[in-house]
């Protein structure tokens, strides 16, 4: 799967009518930069210069040269460490790839563009999972958070590790956790240690629409994954949202691509929008608008994910979830116990 061609990228942005989500589109070169870098991608803006028609100051070239330096060096040591744990897991004899943002700079995004990731993400199949762990301890990874273990394993797609002076690595045994679903590793990672292009796309828009899409670099990651896949057919897409149950966030996810990076970010058009399509829009813009760490907004947050859900009965699972979690949490943090096995919730509807 080649990356995208920068000029192709770079067409898209620049043609995109809201590319950064925050209802407006840049004007200058300099506007184009500061959006840029915000949004997690640099080495690009001369590629957007050169389709754009902007003319840049020497200053502005040397700021953008300065930021991508810098980038690449932060992807370098990422890429690094991912690396060595990958051989790592590869000399126990544990399949295993690279998920979401450091995977994707390097399979989708254009040569000398940089995307930013905060972490490294792997996956492993649910059965080599506690083998992973302990090839990944001899390099020095250990939990994060060990005294919710029994928590992660249980309601989460990934349990964090940390090591010092390193990123945080993430290993998963399952791609997503949420929705009021659940898409294991077996689903998307194949045995040659590659990930699956077509199940990709769909986790891809998936994780987005868990979030919100709060970060607009996961709205291009859609468009830039369609386009390295070779724009395929989107029956076939379809069908994968069907069987992990995430037809609502496939088909919000490609309204908010159109919307954002415009009609001809995917090569198929945009569904019609629906009430409840609307309402689940309506909740996310609230959402971006409110303030940060307000209840207000982790309101609107809760709404929308649930409105994301496939059915009703998915929604109120994790509503029931949400609950049940935030009380655990309220004792924790009071310093009572909690049972390890809290939320007692016996999983997903199937």
């Amino acid at each position: 799967m080649p990356p995208v061609h920068a000029k192709l990228a770079a067409r898209l942005l620049v043609e995109a009518p809201d590319p950064f989500g925050d209802g407006s589109r840049p004007q200058t070169a300099s506007q184009w930069q500061v959006g840029l870098s915000a949004a997690g991608i640099e080495g690009a803006a001369g590629d957007l210069a050169t389709e754009g028609g902007f003319v840049r100051s020497a200053d502005e070239r040397a700021g953008a040269a300065r930021s991508a330096a810098a980038a690449q060096m932060e992807a370098g040591f990422q890429a690094a460490c991912a690396a060595e744990a990958l051989a790592a897991l590869q000399s126990a004899g544990i399949v295993s790839a690279q998920l979401k943002g450091t995977g994707l700079a390097q399979r989708v995004y254009p040569p000398g563009w940089v995307r930013r990731a905060t972490d490294v993400d792997l996956i492993v199949w649910p059965a080599n999972f506690d083998a992973a762990l302990g090839a990944l301890a001899t390099l020095g990874y250990t939990p994060m958070l060990p005294e919710r273990d029994a928590f992660y394993r249980r309601h989460h797609h990934d349990v964090p590790l940390r090591r010092d002076f390193s990123p945080t690595l993430d290993l998963h045994q399952a791609a997503l956790a949420g929705l009021g679903t659940i898409v294991l590793a077996d689903e998307l990672l194949r045995a040659n240690g590659t990930l699956d292009p077509l199940a990709e796309i769909v986790y891809l828009a998936a994780h987005g629409a868990g979030h919100l899409f709060e970060r607009p670099l996961w709205v291009l990651d859609i468009a830039l994954a369609v386009g390295a896949a070779g724009h395929p057919d989107l029956p076939l897409l379809d069908a994968i949202a069907e069987r992990w149950h995430l037809r609502r966030a496939w088909r919000l996810a490609r309204l908010v691509v159109h919307r954002q990076l415009g009609a001809q970010a995917l090569p198929w058009p945009a569904p019609e929008p629906s009430r409840a399509d609307d309402l689940a829009l309506n909740l996310r813009a609230s959402y971006l608008r409110l303030p940060a760490h307000s209840a207000r907004r982790f309101a609107a947050y809760a709404a929308g994910s649930w409105a994301h859900c496939d059915t009703p009965l998915r929604a109120a699972w994790m509503a029931q979830f949400g609950v049940l979690r935030a009380a655990g949490d309220l004792v924790r943090n009071r310093g009572l116990p909690v049972p390890a096995d809290w939320p007692p919730l016996k999983g997903r509807p199937q």
